[in-house]
């Protein structure tokens, strides 16, 4: 890991983010950059045409000011770690904050990107969804998300790594991995075995030993998975829907860390159901780092 991408709008949520960002910089080695976007509505026209947002006439130069202060705060953020002796850039972009975030990240080829999340729920959510969570399906690289409540960074001891095996599954794998390989740490592999619902009915029905089997099997391909790391591990296996079952195993577990996995889905079926790895970023406490097909 060599670039850092923080992307932070000042809040709580993006403190913690840094935090974890400047974690890892020190951990491995690397440059940190901190970015924000001082976006404006479309609805606002350009200096030095007299602004209006929402009916509200805005003073000549508005702009400028807020392209200013932006610049101001991010030269605030930089200088304590420039003092630490972290080698740190800031860049303040112009667009809508999740295009720019991603755009950029891919232009300075960035190996993480870092940025707070609210943990929106409920309708709004569904609609708008977030910052964190758009950015985190269109990124190139992982992306870290923390809230303004989860604790305070510390040496990555406890890695939950949860798998369905798949590719995606894999590439966070190795992320985590390397984390560990730098850290010491222990990665905890988890596999969540669920049936739906619809199918649960007629497996009980025809009684039918299907959980036991999904569970060994399960059991097999962590085995399989362990034998090829080279830190240490722990393994189980836990019944029930998967989102849930992985936030409540980073709480039981104290995890300093999720990585887990995402299949970018887009379109409709996204924004009716989201994804297993959205759900745990809005939920869970431990910050979440999801690697989607450029892990």
């Amino acid at each position: 890991m060599k670039q850092i991408l923080v992307a932070t709008d000042f809040s709580a949520h993006a403190e913690r983010a840094l935090e974890y960002a400047l974690a890892l910089a020190k951990l491995f080695d690397a440059k940190l950059e901190l970015m924000t976007s001082a976006w404006v509505p479309p609805i606002v026209t350009s200096d030095p045409v007299p602004l209006s947002i929402g009916g509200v006439t805005v003073p000549a130069g508005f702009l400028q000011a807020a392209r200013e202060q932006a610049a101001a705060r991010l030269d605030a953020a930089a200088a304590p770690l420039r003092e630490a002796g972290i080698d740190v850039t800031c860049t303040v972009m112009l667009e809508e904050p999740s295009s720019a975030i991603c755009a950029h990240a891919e232009e300075i080829h960035a190996d993480l990107l870092a940025l707070g999340t609210r943990g929106l729920s409920g309708l709004k959510h569904v609609l708008i969804g977030s910052v964190a969570e758009r950015t985190a399906r269109n990124a190139p690289c992982p992306v870290l998300t923390a809230h303004s409540d989860s604790p305070p960074a510390g040496a990555f001891q406890k890695l939950l790594v949860p798998t369905d095996f798949s590719d995606t599954a894999q590439g966070a794998l190795r992320f985590a991995q390397a984390i560990a390989a730098k850290s010491g740490g222990t990665l905890l592999l988890q596999h969540a075995s669920h049936i739906p619902i619809s199918l649960e009915t007629d497996a009980f029905r025809l009684d039918a030993p299907v959980f036991e089997g999904l569970e060994r099997e399960a059991q097999r391909k962590l085995a399989e998975v362990e034998k090829g790391l080279d830190v240490a591990t722990e393994s189980f296996v836990t019944r029930g829907i998967p989102d849930v079952e992985i936030v409540e195993q980073a709480r039981e577990q104290g995890a300093d860390l999720i990585v887990m996995g995402t299949r970018g889905r887009t379109g409709l079926a996204h924004l009716l159901l989201g994804s297993t790895a959205e759900r745990v970023i809005r939920r869970a406490t431990a910050p979440v780092i999801s690697v989607g097909r450029h892990g």
